[in-house]
Parts: C-alpha cells; sequence; structure tokens
C-alpha cells in the first residue's frame, strides 16, 4: 500500500513528491497519485501537479498522475481504490498519494495508506489546534518542510511534544 502525503495548502506537498523521486533507486518504479481539489462551479482542476515535477519527464521508471477530486467530499477522488490496485498490479514498487489537504482527507487516505506523512510549515499555526482536528494522532511521520524558514525549529519542538504525549 501506498504511502500518503497530507498537510495545509502551501505547505510543499506537490514538491515534495518530486524531491523524493529525485533522490529515488534507479532500478526503482515510482508511481504518484495527486489529489487537486475540483471546481465546485466547472469541475475541472488545475492538476499543478505534473507541472511542479516536469523535470522528471521522461523517465519510465516514473509514473506521476494529477486527479481531480471530482464529486468526491473527503478531499480525495472516486476512483482512488481502482488507481492504487491499478498500480500495484502494474508492479511499481512504491506509490505516494497526495491529498487535497489539511482536513477530512487525511481521515479518509489514513484508511487507503500504509503510511501517512504529515507536512507542516514553519508558523503555520498552532500544532495543538492541529492536534484537536484530529489530524496529528492520524499521522505516522512528520515532515517540518521549508525549514529555512523561522519557526522551523520551534515548530518540530512542538510536534515532538506532542507525539511524546500520545
Amino acid at each position: 500500500r501506498p504511502t500518503g502525503l497530507g498537510g495545509p495548502r502551501g505547505a510543499g506537498k506537490s514538491t515534495l513528491p518530486g524531491h523524493l523521486a529525485l533522490h529515488r533507486g534507479r532500478a526503482r518504479r515510482l508511481g504518484v497519485l495527486a489529489v487537486d481539489p475540483s471546481s465546485p462551479k466547472s469541475g475541472g482542476a488545475i492538476l499543478g501537479d505534473r507541472i511542479r515535477m516536469d523535470e522528471l519527464a521522461g523517465s519510465s521508471e516514473l509514473y506521476i498522475r494529477s486527479i481531480g477530486s471530482r464529486s468526491a467530499s473527503d478531499g480525495l477522488s472516486d476512483n482512488l481504490p481502482e488507481m492504487l490496485d491499478a498500480m500495484d498490479e502494474f508492479g511499481f514498487d512504491e506509490v505516494l498519494l497526495e491529498t487535497v489537504g489539511v482536513g477530512q482527507a487525511e481521515h479518509a487516505a489514513r484508511a487507503q495508506v500504509d503510511t501517512l506523512a504529515l507536512v507542516l510549515l514553519p508558523e503555520s499555526g498552532d500544532v495543538v489546534q492541529a492536534m484537536k482536528a484530529g489530524i496529528m494522532e492520524m499521522a505516522d511521520l512528520f515532515v517540518v518542510n521549508k525549514a529555512d524558514l523561522p519557526g522551523a525549529q520551534k515548530m518540530a519542538t512542538g510536534i515532538q511534544r506532542i507525539a511524546a504525549l500520545g
């Protein structure tokens, strides 16, 4: 089963899979399924993840698929289980699933993945508030992205404190 990447908008959920793909072993086949929010008006989605990972184009060992959330209200996509099954059937060594963002998506993603990484950024708000929403309890791994920004160490320390309570 895949690894899920969740977190707030702007935390780098879409950029992180690209960087992980650059550093994967060359013999490893990696699939990335990235769910983007669909417009409630037009039903369309920007599907910007492939644009962010454009430098990886041409690798036969890498498959990137942006998926609109369409009518799904959980921040995933209605056909996601079938897509994950297809990734398994095609023999990908690893699959990354990027959710739409913080909220119910992480709860729904928890059932679809073995490991859920919560991607956070410095100065993004009160970590305790996120814990109250249950998101901190869902994650197996916490990533403080954009660690060069002020407040990164404070965020990491706050996460460690909360993890110690659980």
